[in-house]
């Protein structure tokens, strides 16, 4: 009976944190959804993310099996996209915890910003993407699977190597 009600909390508590995950994706009209997000305990933060992931790569390995590459390729993007978005998370949440230990409280309010605005935009390219597989829109994938990265400051897998091959 204990453990029942200890499940229960847990699952609403997750369903909060999903609410705040799309919230960021809403801008203004979710503040609130959005500070939640951003006040997530950084272990609590990526458990959150990796459960959205595990859709996407669970979608990429059933696009893979029935040859729906365009979505396999899109879900990879995606994936590898919050994957990078999360090295650097966990880069600036570093840096961040050395300059609180430094007692250089204004760098670290600094780097405090700069962790909420890269998990508003995980939550931003978590949600567009599932909005945009919703809607079916179609399209070249280079162009629309690349700009929620670029607008994390991040390129997109192998756009590198591209942009090294073209003249």
């Amino acid at each position: 009976r204990i453990q029942a009600g200890w499940r229960g909390k847990r699952e609403r508590q997750l369903s909060g944190d999903m609410a705040a995950l799309r919230g960021a994706a809403r801008g203004e009209a979710a503040r609130e959804e959005a500070e939640r997000l951003c006040a997530l305990p950084p272990g609590e933060f990526e458990l959150l993310i990796n459960r959205q992931l595990a859709f996407h790569r669970d979608a990429k390995v059933a696009a893979t099996r029935v040859e729906d590459f365009d979505a396999a390729k899109r879900h990879k993007v995606l994936a590898d996209g919050v994957d990078e978005a999360m090295g650097h998370l966990a880069r600036l949440e570093r840096e961040k915890q050395a300059a609180v230990a430094r007692q250089q409280y204004h760098a670290a309010a600094d780097l405090k910003r700069q962790v909420d605005e890269v998990r508003l935009r995980i939550g931003e390219l978590l949600y567009a993407e599932q909005w945009r597989a919703a809607a079916a829109v179609e399209g070249p994938l280079s162009h629309q699977a690349s700009a929620p990265l670029i607008a994390l400051g991040i390129d997109a897998p192998g756009s590198a190597a591209r942009a090294a091959r073209s003249p």
